[in-house]
């Protein structure tokens, strides 16, 4: 052997697993992993030889290694440095470390105690994934998803009530309007996008009051007056103003008179148009309106409202239950009268119980859990609500200075604004105003005026979508406002 019976580490040589980079241990050696693949052994020189005479210089160290006990097929010289990084190591593997010293004279020590470490295994490559989704639906998971390569993930595209898929991208590319799309085998990154379309509600019934067939500009189609009992007919040649529509508006149907309309049971919106066509002054013509047998409209003066000739529209959200819808016109001061009626199938587009939790009401409509809004605080009373079956929709509200924000495509809808007065005890204790999309829609309510406490009251406001949202705001002008459920309809 070439091991010189003088030179050697004094004492025994330790080595020991060193986690990370170089870490030298007193008269050991020590290995320390910096990365996969990738190990340093450090070590303190010796001083003495064998026979305790001082080492005066260390001509060098070379070092071993080997993936069997004792079998070293790797060995280099490190020269006078006192640690070695092994940088080709393979991932997942056990090695075997050991290192001698040698002299000037090139007279070399035993072999030290051997060191075993096993690199770690390659790290697994991540990809993100990164769902969107336009308004009118939505699709799970949202927002980025962080995979491992050769995972798969499924998406799920889901529109909402009064919608369509329009179209899914993958990576900026169309894969069709299927509602769900896996990404299997995953070895890069990708993007998935959803939009969707409304659609267009079909309309049940439209008829032009006491005049002859029309189409409007909206591409609806009024049929002869039908399904009425009672009244007579009236027409006028005058221009209509706020509206295109002239024709709609320039016949009517008038007197005591009803319409019943069969309609299957299910949600609807009915719009009735008005035009005070004969008189020229308020308070010459004053009448109500029923559906259903529910006063929807009382002491109409259309005069009063818009003037003469004018168009004027209301909008009412109905629930049919008993397979018809049926609209009364009852006198106060001469005669009810109408122009045009149209009846629409409603889409849900949103409905949340504010400031409460996920509910279904007597018609079926499911609201959410309060959500999509912005400020204000929560609240609840356990008392009876007068004027609904649907006690819990109004026994939660949220309050404050607050918003909300729907998205919604472009388009025609209906917002119901659902209000219960269960704090206050007095009329002028709350006083608030509504805005949609920056408009106001209900000025100055005082909610326990209207209907006292404990008492359902709803108001219903027809809204155009142009910006692809419908935001409500609520501001204070008495302590805060209020609202008890939000529902929104396509028209």
């Amino acid at each position: 052997m070439l091991v010189s019976k003088k030179l050697g580490f004094k004492g025994v040589l330790r080595l020991s697993l060193i986690l990370s980079a170089l870490f030298l241990m007193a008269s050991s050696l020590c290995a320390g992993h910096a990365m996969a693949a990738q190990t340093t052994l450090a070590w303190d020189p010796p001083t003495t030889y064998v026979d305790g005479t001082p080492l005066t210089a260390v001509g060098g160290y070379r070092v071993y290694a080997g993936t069997a006990p004792g079998n070293y097929s790797l060995n280099f010289d490190a020269g006078t440095a006192t640690s070695y990084t092994f940088t080709t190591l393979s991932d997942a593997t056990t090695y075997y470390f050991a290192v001698s010293a040698y002299d000037t004279t090139g007279l070399a020590s035993a072999l030290s105690n051997e060191l075993l470490y096993a690199t770690p295994a390659a790290p697994v490559p991540v990809f993100t994934l990164t769902a969107s989704a336009g308004a009118g639906g939505s699709i799970t998971p949202p927002g980025s998803t962080i995979i491992s390569q050769g995972m798969s993930q499924t998406y799920t595209i889901t529109p909402a009530a009064g919608y369509s898929i329009a179209a899914v991208q993958v990576d900026g590319a169309s894969v069709g309007t299927a509602s769900s799309y896996t990404f299997s085998n995953v070895n890069a990154s990708h993007t998935i996008q959803a939009t969707f379309t409304a659609v267009t509600a079909a309309t049940s019934f439209a008829v032009d009051c006491g005049g002859a067939a029309y189409t409007d500009a909206a591409g609806t189609i009024y049929g002869t007056d039908k399904a009425f009992s009672g009244g007579s007919t009236g027409k006028t040649t005058a221009a209509i103003a706020g509206t295109t529509d002239d024709l709609l508006y320039q016949s009517e149907r008038w007197g005591n008179f009803s319409y019943s309309i069969p309609v299957a049971n299910g949600s609807y919106t009915l719009t009735l148009k008005f035009a005070e066509i004969y008189f020229s002054s308020a308070g010459q013509r004053v009448f109500s309106v029923t559906v259903n047998g529910q006063t929807v409209i009382s002491n109409l003066d259309i005069y009063a409202k818009v003037g003469k000739n004018t168009a004027y529209d209301v909008v009412i959200p109905v629930n049919v239950t008993n397979g018809a819808i049926n609209i009364g016109f009852t006198s106060t001061k001469d005669y009810g009268k109408i122009s045009a009626i149209r009846i629409v199938p409603s889409a849900l587009l949103f409905a949340t119980n504010s400031g409460g939790a996920q509910f279904t009401d007597s018609t079926g409509n499911p609201y959410q859990a309060d959500g999509n809004f912005k400020g204000g605080y929560a609240a609840k009373t356990t008392a009876a609500i007068a004027g609904t079956t649907d006690d819990t929709l109004y026994q939660s509200e949220r309050w404050g200075n607050f918003s909300y924000t729907i998205p919604a495509a472009n388009g025609n809808y209906l917002v119901t604004l659902k209000f219960a007065e269960i704090y206050f005890s007095a009329a002028g204790q709350r006083v608030f105003n509504v805005a949609i999309n920056g408009q106001t829609m209900i000025s100055n309510l005082d909610i326990y005026a209207k209907v006292g406490k404990n008492t359902a009251y709803d108001v219903s406001v027809p809204v155009v979508v142009t910006n692809g949202a419908i935001t409500i705001t609520f501001t204070s002008t008495k302590d805060y406002g209020k609202v008890s459920a939000i529902l929104i309809q396509k028209m």
